[in-house]
């Protein structure tokens, strides 16, 4: 657990440092507004400390609704940033390298893929959870026996039902989906609280 935890405060301390030093001082001369800067990062430590060492000894059976609204918060907050310290970073790299190369095309390639990132976890937080794919595989072989020549397996990944505890119809949508496929097998894998 503390290995995992070092790498959390690392995940999130080093692009807001970054961004601090490189663009927070340079432009805002208000200590309140640099201060400001720190808030959602210290927010987000503060509820990955309660839910990981203040909650009791199994946080992640008994709050598994809460650790997953954590963790989009803090993806919604990290990747964009961290997405933004990457370009702003390459930029940096390629003025040192060829002088006349400019650093702001890079900034704000940077501020654009870190709002994309933003919007898109957003959207895949709201809209996309409930946006069932489906995705048919024939599959041929001789070593298959002749009486499984039609079977059907429906295999559900990705599920994350922990975050419809608010919304049974999605899960009712997603059984009724599953019932139209007619399938002789059903396949559980990966994330599904």
């Amino acid at each position: 657990m503390h290995r995992v935890t070092l790498v959390f405060i690392l995940f999130l301390l080093i692009p807001d440092l970054y961004i601090y030093l490189v663009y927070v001082i340079r432009k805002t001369r208000k200590a309140f507004l640099r201060g400001l800067h720190w808030l959602p990062t210290l927010l987000l430590a503060a509820g990955y400390v309660y839910f990981m060492f203040l909650t009791g000894d199994n946080a992640m059976s008994n709050h598994t609704q809460a650790i997953g609204r954590l963790a989009i918060t803090i993806m919604l907050f990290v990747f964009p940033k961290t997405i933004f310290m990457l370009c702003s970073l390459v930029g940096v790299l390629a003025h040192f390298i060829i002088r006349r190369c400019p650093r702001s095309p890079f900034t704000a390639i940077g501020a654009v893929l870190a709002i994309i990132s933003f919007l898109n976890i957003l959207y895949g937080t709201f809209a996309g959870i409930t946006r069932f794919d489906i995705k048919e595989v024939e599959y041929c072989s001789a070593d298959i026996p002749k009486g499984f020549d039609g079977y059907r397996i429906v295999q559900l990944s990705d599920i994350h039902i922990g975050s419809w505890q608010g919304n049974p119809e999605a899960i009712k949508q997603l059984v009724d989906l599953v019932n139209r496929q007619k399938p002789d097998l059903i396949v559980f894998t990966g994330d599904l609280v």
